[in-house]
């Protein structure tokens, strides 16, 4: 039973938006124990740590030169 709901939710949350799963989660994480954030804080940890396309998006947005080049491409195309 519990595998079936669990099944469920999957499918709902898969046919939801970007922001409408962001929104889910953060609904879902508000309820969960400590010990049960932490688990998932180490969960994520580690399959985030080989993501390059996420190092790259967080080297971008600590790099204080990127908005200047973003604020020049607005020029550029006014």
């Amino acid at each position: 039973m519990f595998r079936d709901q669990v099944g469920v939710l999957a499918g709902w949350f898969k046919g939801w938006n970007e922001c409408e799963q962001t929104v889910a989660l953060v609904s879902l994480l508000k309820r969960v124990s400590r010990t049960q954030a932490r688990f998932l804080q180490v969960c994520l940890e580690h399959s985030l740590a080989e993501c390059t396309e996420l190092l790259v998006l967080e080297g971008e947005a600590n790099n204080p030169e990127f908005p200047k080049r973003l604020y020049a491409l607005t020029w550029v195309y006014t």
